[in-house]
């Protein structure tokens, strides 16, 4: 269990000048549970955030715990009081920090305690989680969001007067980017995506922000990175019409499952370390630089950072607030990995791996047009002929012609090698008859 690496590896039968572009590197993440962990909180109880559920829970990659703070008059509830605690949104940054994905419904954000709308949010700036927001009505609506720091996680901006919903059922379009990639395309072809409607028209993407699926000129399913982490809008006030029974949940489940999929890959154990190399311009030195954070995810100082590189184990030098930094030799691959561990007062802070690609060392057929006067020196020096790339024929293709020779070649393995050893297993026979024969046996 843990982050291990998958090397690949091209061997040639004839000798190659360039060994360093033969091997790459992948890295793989084995776990006991490879299940996210994922939170879905609404403050309303609709058809909706039932299928959202159903959905999710169809999902085998995704551990749900679902939470419904649907309940106006908390103090007219009975029984345990334990049942009241576990409907409210997390107020501990630790409890938060745990959930690689959140999915949070229909909510009154303005009316969430201030230290559970600050740690909602540094949720995904700070430790890199991954926010799917689900559209609201009236004051839950996300253009009247008043809380600034809540409201700039969205990877819309709304201009115009806004409405809660058009009534105009249209099929959604599929972006020119969800269609080239790899993983979408499958999903584009098992569940297409239904006629729907939109929440909100008004919506305008950010210009960093990535769109899956318009609906018309608005974005429907629209994503973005914010601070270490990702904000996704399903900006549609019908998602229950997208779940199918019939087909294990049908495009809701196949989407969401996308979707977290997607946002939701960084892990609990590498949330806390960044990790970023630099090779220098002669290609000589690997500059790697850590920053580290500690549990509650603030600048860990005075810790130990060790980084591994082909089983050498190199000590990161502190050079700031959570910064630290190691220069290392270049590598014979170009392709390697890197394995960066950290510790802080005995208590272990995650680890990261990561893939350094050197740049291709440069030799004089890089820029064959700079090197003309050596290229031509080194033809005179092994008797061979320089001609420009302009000046090749058809006269120049005939001196390459290919050619077909046939040998024939035959080599004499002996059965015994050692004939030493023949006449001894021969002599031992031998002896075994004679040995029979005085015995009667023969």
């Amino acid at each position: 269990l843990g982050t291990d690496m998958v090397r690949a590896h091209a061997r040639m039968a004839d000798p190659e000048a360039n060994l360093r572009n033969n091997d790459r590197y992948h890295i793989v993440q084995i776990v006991a549970n490879d299940k996210l962990k994922v939170l879905l909180y609404s403050e309303v109880a609709c058809m909706d955030i039932g299928k959202v559920r159903q959905a999710l829970i169809r999902d085998e990659k995704v551990d749900l715990e679902f939470r419904l703070n649907a309940v106006r008059n908390p103090a007219a509830l009975k029984g345990d009081a334990r049942q009241s605690h576990l409907v409210q949104l997390p107020d501990n940054a630790e409890t938060l920090n745990r959930y690689d994905v959140i999915v949070l419904g229909p909510t009154d954000v303005d009316g969430l305690p201030p230290q559970t709308a600050e740690n909602l949010y540094h949720y995904v700036a700070t430790r890199g989680g991954a926010l799917i927001l689900l559209p609201g009505k009236d004051h839950m609506a996300f253009p009247n969001w008043k809380n600034a720091k809540l409201k700039s996680l969205l990877p819309v901006t709304f201009s115009g007067q806004v409405s809660d919903r058009r009534f105009d059922v249209m099929r959604a379009d599929l972006t020119d980017q969800a269609q080239a990639d790899v993983t979408l395309g499958h999903l584009i072809q098992a569940s297409p995506m239904p006629e729907t409607l939109v929440a909100y028209e008004a919506a305008i993407k950010k210009p960093a922000a990535s769109t899956w699926v318009n609906w018309g000129e608005t974005p429907l399913i629209c994503m973005h990175r914010f601070g270490r982490g990702r904000v996704c809008l399903l900006n549609c006030p019908v998602l229950s019409q997208w779940y199918s029974e019939e087909k294990q949940g049908g495009a809701l489940r196949e989407w969401l499952s996308s979707v977290t999929s997607r946002i939701g890959s960084v892990r609990t154990d590498a949330s806390r370390i960044d990790v970023v190399t630099r090779v220098d311009e002669q290609g000589q030195t690997i500059h790697v630089e850590a920053l580290v954070r500690d549990l509650e995810y603030q600048s860990a100082d005075h810790a130990m950072v060790l980084l591994t590189v082909n089983e050498n184990t190199h000590r990161m030098q502190a050079v700031g607030p959570g910064r630290y930094q190691v220069t290392l030799e270049a590598q014979a691959e170009s392709s390697f990995p890197i394995r960066v561990k950290a510790e802080q007062h005995g208590r272990f802070l995650g680890e990261r791996v990561t893939t350094v690609n050197q740049p291709i060392r440069r030799d004089e057929m890089m820029r064959p047009q700079a090197n003309k006067d050596f290229l031509r020196q080194l033809a005179a020096y092994v008797g061979a002929d320089y001609v420009d790339l302009e000046q090749c024929n058809t006269e120049t293709a005939k001196r390459f012609a290919a050619t077909r020779i046939v040998e024939e070649s035959s080599d004499l393995i002996p059965l015994w090698r050692r004939w030493s050893f023949l006449t001894l297993v021969c002599g031992g026979l031998i002896v075994y008859w004679f040995l029979r024969r005085m015995a009667g046996l023969v």
